[in-house]
């Protein structure tokens, strides 16, 4: 055979000394010694092989045994094994190494189906998100950060807090109003003119609903407007008397 799944984890093309990870999709293409290495581990899993076996399978015995501890290592790395909490290669004390992965041979068209399987879309995004999740991560922040701003805008647009700084072109009329004069020597034109100028001046500056309710008998000493009663449905311009007084 010449195609494996190691771990159900790893896919190895012992052809062309091709590894490719099932989770992720990344694949690795190992160096002459390594894939070497892997083949004689493949080939006797569970078996406990001696450095000496290893150095006379791979290098006929022309190398220092320094080179089987360095391909061990290379080959460790390639499988992103560790030597303390192994998942392929186990050390054996005084002995040598033993896989301890599992091993399944799989014909060429299980092992080009392996492939295709991972191939989806769910795993291509988590790809990408895995490899942009910084910047993903920024722009989810951004996201919730501007959809806080909106909902807050909206609760305080809500609860009025804009109608004191809104301008509008709408022509609004003006809600019916009693005039109240003390003696005043001024015209009824006259008279009118002002007391619709105080409406319209209100109006304009948006203070007109914050007007207070008239008392009674009010004297002001300039023209003025209150609120006719609660419900606010009619207006009251107060015009003082303008007679010296005697």
């Amino acid at each position: 055979m010449s195609y494996y799944l190691l771990n159900r984890t790893v896919l190895f093309d012992s052809l062309t000394g091709k590894i490719v990870f099932t989770g992720n999709k990344k694949s690795k293409q190992l160096r002459s010694n390594e894939w070497k290495l892997l083949q004689l581990f493949v080939s006797r899993e569970g078996q406990d092989i001696t450095s000496d076996e290893i150095l006379q399978s791979i290098w006929q015995n022309k190398r220092a045994r320094s080179s089987v501890t360095t391909s061990i290592k290379n080959l460790r790395a390639q499988l992103e094994d560790g030597a303390h909490q192994p998942r392929y290669i186990q050390t054996q004390v005084m002995t040598g190494y033993v896989f301890i992965a599992s091993v399944k041979p799989l014909t060429k068209s299980e092992f080009d189906q392996a492939i295709r399987a991972n191939d989806t879309i769910t795993s291509t995004l988590k790809r990408n998100l895995k490899k942009h999740r910084k910047v993903c991560t920024l722009c989810i922040i951004n996201v919730i950060s501007l959809a806080t701003i909106i909902f807050s805008i909206r609760l305080l647009y809500i609860s009025g807090a804009f109608e004191f700084f809104s301008t509008t072109s709408e022509s609004h009329s003006i809600v019916p109003m009693v005039i109240q004069t003390e003696q005043n020597e001024l015209s009824n034109q006259s008279i009118y003119n002002i007391c619709n100028a105080l409406a319209i001046d209100a109006q304009q500056i948006s203070k007109l609903l914050f007007l207070p309710i008239t008392q009674e008998n009010p004297r002001p000493n300039s023209p003025s407007l209150t609120w006719a009663n609660e419900s606010k449905e009619m207006l009251i311009c107060h015009m003082p008397s303008t007679k010296p007084s005697p």
